[in-house]
């Protein structure tokens, strides 16, 4: 059905009613007169609305508001005469027999209202009179291109009680960035309630025909300066989020969905459930197709509501509702932990016809709300596809854990091979005895799912020896088990558990025979050991990955050669003697193309007192040699007397050394002696243009920077020629240069007396990066764009700087904030310091191991094409964790933004220490930090 256009009139239209009730002549032209000009009016059009039939309901409150245009007051008669104007041709045939009433005023008024009502451009009809100006030229500078003439225009002559033109103008400047200083205008002519109507008029104005693009840019007009009640803001979303954009491909509703979930703590969910009981005056009340959408917007408004206020409120039947309406209505119901409604939606999930994908959305939600023991009590009796559903939510949002953990540790080891192989992804995340004993017995006992065990078991290895000793030992006895598929996840437990008799038998495993896919596990061992001579070549190796700051893995990819992998078998047969002499003629064979790696592996076991003189000979040119130069690397890293000293000399020399590279790459594998990272900053630093010789930057911010070094690698990245783009491409850089007490808005502005950002880069700087207090004086002075084009931008800067009134959630920003990784990290790291361990898995997870997972990229279109299979699910479900992170490889995040955030101390890589323990991670109020729960 298609929406009516309801004329509203508001208080101010008694102060026009002369201009509009003065006696006319008979014929010709009706002059308006104002009190600023004269302007011709147009002859009072045709009437072409029809009355239509008022239900009793409709009836009732006519009259009733027909009676109230005689009151006492001049407020409590127009207030009914706006009223009135919102039943459009339902009020036409009560309000021509009010003319007839004995009171003068209500009749006069009455007669009033006929003639607008019976107007096809009523609205216009009424707003050009108050303009003073004619239809037609009103008409002509609403379709004008010319915006900001329209917006002066409003600004010098708009009155209020004009919500039905600013209406129209919204949908006009709907894809412009206009809209926002039109916005901000109308909310301070009509105030908000005006505006609040106009928006949602503007809405209902979108199906009179096709405007690509209208919708969403209505919807984020929306997003960023939302009505001051809910019933506007359900309204105007549901109205923009039905039509059928073509640019969009009918994903309106969606984004009106994800526009009210932004909005969410911008009122009480009473407020929200109040929306959708229908008042006589709205449009489409029986349409079921608005009637879903209302809905679904009103449930992902609301934060959350009670069992009471949910039985008060007109909530659709189970039965009736969409699927985009279901998925908002069971989130409602679990962030508001109505466990009763909940197995209530489930249970019409599981009857009505809603298909697999609306029983895993019920089933979810029944995960997240409902208390942990009722969850199991109901798991049998879900089919697979919901108790998978119901894992997967507690993976994204785990809670409960010594209820849930000891269920999953029971899944580990029963009989269906997809629960256990969801249980290991669980348990794995769960760091504890108990969850180490579980899974090393499902991987004894189910070969087909043992992968998944062993993979699970990597973070918790080390528990092993003393939380499984029977099923570890089992593990030992299977290192040369002839099954491809579960050795390697096999070796990497026994690897990461630093067992000495697991070790022992990995190496003798090795020295009978190593395949090159175990290479890499086979130099981590041996590496803990240079003693030995394929120990020391592995420490070399090792030493290397770690000063280039790659994997180990990814080094021996890309460069263990056949020659390597031949040399490092005959060093594993080797006796040690025989090992390093061996190193010894390779390392002196000028033509051999392994003997970098020899000498190197010589300097790790040290054996290298000797040979120095030589190679530093070699390196001068004192004595002729094809790597010369080259040697530079082994030198540096060599403990003797002269590796220090030739270390000292190149530190002296300076960043034009050639050595200085190698000492670098000394200083980063562990071997520089006394010389220190820190003393290499200053040299590294001392000119800008240095920057340009380091490449990679990364190593430079795995701790924080002295302030010095700071600043000048800080200046390079915001004054760079392409508007701050390295600033912001990498948030582990830039968060941590920030913590090194660098002073952001002096690299920014220098020593500028009024400084004002000037360019949307910079005011995000600014606010993001730059000292509150300062900053915010800034703004204070700033003055946005008069065409709206940076106020998106603005207003995230203010509201970050808390200088918006009022409760704005900075949720609203989260789908600006996606298309930079460090706005999104800053997102998610000031909400989780503030105590909200979802946003501390968010952030963390699009950083670490799982990465893959939680980004909502491959894994959400893999289950929207399997089992879960809706787009809003991706939207409005937790598969949105680590959104804001573009999926173009996993970011580097330094160890000491995330050691800052946690009272354990972290072991190791954070990625594998944080994998294990994602689940545990609890929020100390009192410390303000994150603490670990412990499980048996």
């Amino acid at each position: 059905m298609k929406w009516l256009r309801p004329t509203t009139v508001v208080a101010a239209i008694v102060a026009g009613l002369a201009l509009v009730a003065s006696p006319q002549p008979a014929a010709g032209k009706m002059v308006v007169k104002s009190s600023s000009r004269e302007v011709p009016a147009d002859p009072a059009p045709a009437a072409k609305v029809e009355p239509k039939d008022p239900s009793p309901e409709q009836a009732d409150q006519i009259e009733r508001l027909i009676e109230q245009l005689g009151a006492p007051t001049l407020a409590a008669r127009d207030r009914a005469m706006s009223e009135l104007a919102k039943f459009g041709a339902y009020a036409l045939k009560l309000v021509r027999e009010g003319q007839k009433h004995d009171d003068d005023e209500i009749a006069h008024r009455c007669r009033i209202l006929d003639e607008m009502l019976s107007q096809d451009n009523a609205d216009l009809f009424l707003a050009a009179k108050r303009l003073g100006m004619s239809i037609q030229e009103l008409k002509e500078k609403l379709s004008s291109s010319d915006t900001e003439a329209m917006l002066e225009l409003l600004q010098s002559r708009a009155v209020p009680g004009l919500t039905p033109l600013w209406a129209t103008v919204f949908r006009q400047l709907a894809p412009r960035t206009n809209r926002y200083p039109a916005a901000q205008l109308c909310k301070s002519i009509e105030g908000a309630e005006g505006y609040g109507e106009a928006l949602v008029l503007a809405g209902a104005a979108l199906h009179e025909g096709p405007v690509s693009g209208h919708g969403r840019g209505l919807m984020d007009l929306i997003r960023l300066l939302p009505p001051g009640k809910a019933r506007h803001t359900v309204l105007a979303l549901a109205c923009a989020g039905r039509k059928a954009d073509p640019v969009l491909g009918g994903q309106d509703g969606d984004w009106a969905v994800s526009t009210a979930r932004a909005l969410r703590g911008s009122f009480v969910g009473k407020e929200c459930l109040a929306a959708l009981t229908p008042d006589p005056a709205d449009p489409l009340q029986k349409d079921a197709e608005f009637d879903n959408m209302r809905a679904a917007v009103a449930f992902s408004l609301a934060p959350a509501v009670t069992e009471a206020e949910l039985r008060q409120s007109r909530v659709l039947p189970y039965a009736s509702m969409n699927s985009r309406t279901r998925v908002a209505y069971v989130e409602l119901l679990a962030r508001s932990k109505l466990s009763a409604q909940l197995e209530q939606a489930l249970t019409a999930a599981l009857a009505s016809d809603s298909g697999e994908s609306g029983v895993c959305v019920a089933a979810r939600a029944y995960a997240a709300g409902a208390p942990a023991q009722d969850v199991i009590d109901v798991f049998d009796a879900l089919p697979l596809s919901a108790q998978l559903a119901v894992m997967e939510s507690w993976w994204f949002s785990p809670r409960d854990l010594k209820v849930f953990q000891p269920f999953f540790c029971k899944l580990a080891q029963g009989d269906n091979f997809a629960l256990r192989t969801a249980s290991a992804r669980l348990l794995a995340c769960c760091r504890a005895n108990s969850s180490a004993l579980a899974l090393a017995k499902s991987a004894i006992k189910f070969e087909d799912t043992a992968p998944h065990m062993l993979e699970a078991l990597r973070g918790m290895a080390d528990l092993l020896p003393k939380a499984a000793p029977a099923e570890f030992k089992q593990f030992i006895a299977r290192v040369d088990s002839p099954n491809l598929r579960v050795r390697p996840f096999l070796f990497d437990v026994l690897v990461e558990s630093r067992d000495p008799a697991a070790e022992n038998a990995l190496k003798a495993r090795w020295k009978r025979e190593i395949t090159r896919p175990e290479t890499t596990l086979a130099v981590m061992v041996l590496a803990r050991d240079p003693s030995t001579p394929a120990g020391a070549w592995s420490a070399g190796a090792a030493a290397a990955a770690l000063a280039s700051r790659t994997t180990l893995d990814n080094l021996l990819r890309a460069q263990f050669t056949l020659s390597d992998f031949v040399l490092l078998r005959r060093l594993l047969t080797m006796k040690n003697d025989e090992g390093f002499k061996l190193l010894e003629e390779v390392a002196a064979d000028l033509d051999d193309a392994s003997r970098m790696d020899a000498i190197i592996a010589l300097v790790f076991a040290g054996r290298d007192g000797p040979l120095i003189d030589n190679w530093i000979a070699r390196f001068t040119g004192a004595v002729s040699d094809p790597i010369g130069s080259g040697l530079s690397v082994p030198i540096a890293y060599s403990a003797t007397p002269q590796g220090e000293q030739f270390r000292q000399d190149a530190l002296k020399r300076g960043f034009a050394a050639p050595e200085f590279y190698s000492v670098i790459s000394a200083v980063l594998a562990g071997r520089g002696g006394k010389v220190k990272l820190a003393d290499l900053l200053p040299v590294m630093f001392e000119k800008p243009e240095n920057l340009n010789r380091i490449g990679a930057l990364d190593f430079m911010v795995e701790d924080p920077l002295p302030a010095p070094a700071a600043k000048i690698l800080l200046t390079a990245l915001i004054h760079d020629n392409q508007d701050s783009a390295q600033l912001w491409a990498d948030p582990g850089r830039t968060l941590s240069l920030v913590r090194s007490g660098v002073d952001v808005l002096g690299v920014l502005y220098g020593d500028a007396a009024s400084p004002s950002p000037r360019s949307p880069s910079q005011v995000m700087i600014t606010a993001m990066l730059g000292e509150p207090e300062r900053a915010k004086a800034i703004f204070e002075k700033f003055t946005p764009q008069k065409d709206g084009r940076d106020f998106e931008t603005i207003e995230f800067a203010r509201v970050w700087l808390q200088l918006v009134a009022g409760s704005r959630p900075l949720t609203v920003f989260e789908m600006q904030a996606m298309a930079s990784p460090v706005q999104g990290a800053l997102l998610m790291e000031r909400a989780a310091m503030t105590g909200d361990v979802s946003a501390l898995r968010r952030l963390l997870d699009g950083f670490g191991n799982d990465y893959g997972i939680a980004l909502g990229g491959s894994s959400a279109n893999f289950i929207m094409r399997s089992r879960w299979g809706s787009p809003e699910i991706v939207r409005a479900g937790p598969l949105d964790v680590g959104a804001f992170l573009p999926a173009n490889g996993r970011r580097f995040f330094p160890r000491h933004l995330v050691a800052e955030k946690f009272s354990a101390p972290i072991e190791g890589d954070w990625r594998n220490w944080w994998s294990a323990r994602r689940a545990l991670a609890q929020w100390d109020s009192v410390k303000k930090t994150y603490v670990l729960e412990t499980l048996p």
